[in-house]
């Protein structure tokens, strides 16, 4: 692993440990994969424990499992490719590869709209922590820029829904996607975004912010990354 990529990892795990959270929504992708795998390293998943994050000063709410029992109903996803969970696209694949367990998961077995109702019963009122990455077209989770300001990830059609179904652009191999809708996302106690070899993406962030001023409807449409300026705590870890 080069040096940077060393730090930010390290970084990004110490900053998640030190928000104490209980419940945690994880993105797939790639850059995530190795925070994912010293959090499990941490918690003591079968992968060699790290010398810089012992157990016992493990200051997290997540507390390494004693006697057998396990932290995993910690994690959830944030979004999900519709495909078998063993199908290497799969964000549950990722995660669980990486070490940790997730007991709370898009059910892809079953018909969408199943798979849906039975995520969005198992999730929290309000995640202390959400995980994300902004793809190169501003998308982030699964939720994709839009033509229409009418998106249902964007604006559900009821306001209380936590996650919906989207399609992914035509380039993509897989169109239909599972996520959590960003109003529930933007209800997160905190935020964090990973950017790894994105400057252009990064300035795109920092000159919304420099106007001082909220992005507007149709630019979130566009580029969906603008409106997690609006959190309050919203953290960014840039490579």
């Amino acid at each position: 692993m080069h040096p940077k990529e060393k730090t930010f990892t390290t970084e990004t795990v110490k900053f998640i440990l030190s928000i104490k959270p209980k419940t945690i929504a994880l993105s797939g992708g790639s850059t995530p994969g190795p925070i994912y795998k010293k959090l499990a390293n941490i918690l003591g998943k079968n992968i060699p424990r790290d010398r810089n994050f012992a157990p016992a000063k493990f200051p997290c709410s997540l507390q390494p499992p004693q006697n057998g029992n396990s932290a995993s109903q910690n994690f959830f996803q944030v979004d999900e490719r519709y495909v078998p969970r063993t199908d290497k696209n799969s964000n549950y694949k990722l995660i669980t590869d990486c070490g940790l367990k997730l007991s709370h998961f898009f059910d892809t077995s079953l018909p969408i709209d199943e798979t849906l109702k039975k995520y969005e019963v198992k999730l929290p009122a309000k995640f202390d922590l959400i995980i994300l990455g902004i793809g190169e077209d501003g998308h982030i989770a699964s939720i994709f820029p839009e033509k229409s300001t009418k998106s249902t990830s964007l604006l559900p059609a009821i306001p209380s829904q936590k996650v919906v179904h989207t399609f992914a652009p035509k380039t993509s191999p897989i169109k239909d996607r599972l996520t959590l809708t960003l109003p529930y996302i933007l209800k997160a106690k905190n935020i964090l975004v990973l950017l790894k070899n994105k400057p252009q993406i990064l300035k795109i962030l920092q000159n919304q912010s420099k106007t001082g001023k909220p992005a507007t409807q149709k630019a979130i449409s566009k580029f969906p990354a603008l409106a997690l300026l609006n959190h309050k705590n919203l953290t960014i870890h840039s490579i």
